[in-house]
């Protein structure tokens, strides 16, 4: 089984999370758009 989809792995920290938490996510989006929603998601 092969599945490569091109994108991206990123690892986020926010300050409302708990100090030993980060999110680990894909997304096919660059690296700037998520980092970018992703913080209007926690305002």
């Amino acid at each position: 089984m092969s599945n490569k989809e091109s994108g991206y792995v990123y690892i986020l920290t926010n300050p409302s999370f708990r100090e030993d938490w980060v999110k680990i996510g894909k997304s096919s989006r660059s690296v700037d758009v998520r980092r970018n929603n992703y913080r209007y998601e926690f305002e």
